[in-house]
């Protein structure tokens, strides 16, 4: 759905969700945090501004050397990620002291790093195993035991659990969809819209786990509002089957056949095959064998074509999410790519083609406009 307008769209609009959150987040705690009066919530709120300044203008200029450290060695060097690593921590404690949450600093210290896809994933790509295998189930075991569902014990609180969740889904999904229309998109994009933002992850864990760390919510509240997080975020998928069961606002592996690169004709002996041998194995591991098994039968009379398909399930967001998805696809497209190249090193006309479908075995097998075009040249 990134490569279509909802999708991108719902995750610019959540990017900028998340950005308002954490800063609504650090006003927040500043005027919880018992200060002892008025003037000493402005002292932190003053301290934030200077600290992210000095973010903002200072230590970004430093990070700012990741980039061309990154350009010289086509990597991230080990003693950047160690910086990197150094800054997050150092900015967490410095927001600590100031009397926010720590989380905040991080937060801040992800922004102001260079801007870049590549940079971005090669960074990703060395810290999330330590995130994915060690903090995030972490966090998540910590949250999940300070949810204490036995507080609930009251038939007026299981009623405001589900008034919590009513208003939290009129707020998001209602009021994006209402907005999206007034922007101009159709029903169905808009309700889809709202779908996705209406979903409440990872941030809205992180920040009722912060009020109730400061006494901002109760240990009922807390569990209320976990409550409310789950349900949103469980929901997402089956109402975007619902809304959308044709997957008409996500792009079609067939559309990405239709401008698969094929091997010009200058580039064979003889004419382009008027029909193809579709390989669409369902890991690397199966190339090569099928690849061995289609030569002879392209050899043969009538030539044929060979193409070269691979389905890609999309990752989980605990795994990388879209990051993660695009470096898979890009260097499975690699893989197909070199194929491709042998086989009409070989006199055999190839295509290849690489996509992420969230149904791979369904796509493959009965897509009747995906099996038309693999059949034309």
């Amino acid at each position: 759905m990134l490569k279509r307008q909802v999708g991108a769209m719902a995750m610019a609009a959540a990017a900028l969700d998340d950005v308002a959150a954490w800063f609504l987040l650090a006003i927040a705690v500043a005027v919880a945090t018992p200060a002892g009066s008025l003037l000493g919530a402005f002292r932190i709120l003053g301290l934030a501004v200077l600290f992210s300044a000095a973010m903002a203008l200072v230590v970004r200029r430093l990070m700012g050397r990741v980039s061309v450290a990154f350009d010289q060695a086509g990597r991230v060097p080990a003693g950047w990620v160690a910086a990197i690593l150094v800054g997050v921590l150092l900015s967490a404690y410095v927001a600590s002291w100031i009397g926010l949450a720590a989380i905040f600093g991080a937060f801040v210290m992800g922004l102001i790093l260079p801007r870049r896809a590549d940079l971005t994933q090669e960074v990703t790509r060395r810290l999330e195993d330590l995130v994915v295998t060690v903090l995030l189930p972490l966090f998540f075991v910590v949250t999940g035991l300070r949810v204490q569902l036995g507080l609930l014990n009251r038939p007026v609180l299981w009623l405001l659990t589900a008034a919590l969740l009513g208003v939290a889904v009129a707020g998001k999904w209602l009021g994006a969809t209402v907005a999206a229309r007034y922007a101009g998109l159709r029903m169905r994009e808009s309700m889809a819209l709202g779908a996705l933002m209406n979903t409440r992850g990872l941030t809205e864990l992180i920040v009722v786990t912060v009020g109730l760390n400061y006494g901002v919510v109760s240990p009922v509240l807390f569990t209320m509002l976990v409550l409310v997080a789950l349900v949103t975020t469980f929901m997402a998928g089956p109402a975007l089957r619902l809304i959308d069961p044709g997957r008409q606002l996500s792009v079609p592996p067939e559309e990405e056949l239709q401008v698969a690169p094929t091997v010009r004709q200058a580039d064979l002996d003889g004419p382009l095959p008027k029909r193809s041998i579709l390989i669409a194995p369902l890991d690397d591991q199966n190339l090569d064998p099928l690849v061995a098994l289609a030569e002879p039968l392209a050899h043969a009379q009538p030539p044929h074509g060979v193409m070269l398909a691979r389905l890609l399930q999309p990752p989980q967001a605990a795994t990388g999410g879209p990051i993660a998805g695009e470096r898979e696809l890009a260097a499975t497209s690699r893989t197909l790519e070199r194929r491709r190249d042998e086989l009409a090193g070989g006199g055999i006309a190839a295509r290849a083609m690489a996509c992420i479908s969230p149904t791979p075995a369904r796509t493959s097998s009965n897509s009747r406009a995906c099996r038309r075009s693999t059949w034309s040249w």
